[in-house]
C-alpha cells in the first residue's frame, strides 16, 4: 500500500535499457535510441519447429538463457510492419 503499481514487462523492458545505456556517457554529437518490438513467433532451430512456452500475453525471451538456438519469424508483412511503424511515430 502507498506505492505506484508498475507493470512487470514495462519494467523488465526499462531495467534492461538502463543496464545497457543508462550508466554510459552520451556521445558528445547527441545520442539516438530506437526500440524495436517485434510480433511473431520463436522457432526452435534444431527442431525446425515454433517454441510452446508457458506464456499468454507478451514477454521477454532471453535467447541467450534457452539452451538451443533459436530464430525469430515475423508475423507481420512488409506493409503491416511499415503501417503500424507509422501510427506510433505519429
Amino acid at each position: 500500500m502507498g506505492s505506484t503499481p508498475y507493470e512487470e514487462l514495462t519494467r523488465h523492458i526499462c531495467d534492461m535499457i538502463f543496464h545497457t545505456i543508462g550508466n554510459t556517457d552520451p556521445p558528445t554529437d547527441g545520442a539516438v535510441f530506437e526500440i524495436e518490438a517485434k510480433l511473431g513467433e520463436i522457432h526452435n532451430i534444431e527442431e525446425g519447429r515454433r517454441l510452446r512456452l508457458p506464456v499468454i500475453t507478451e514477454t521477454m525471451f532471453d535467447k541467450n538463457s534457452f539452451g538451443s538456438p533459436t530464430r525469430f519469424e515475423s508475423s507481420m508483412n512488409v506493409v503491416r510492419n511499415t503501417l503500424w511503424t507509422c501510427q506510433i511515430h505519429a
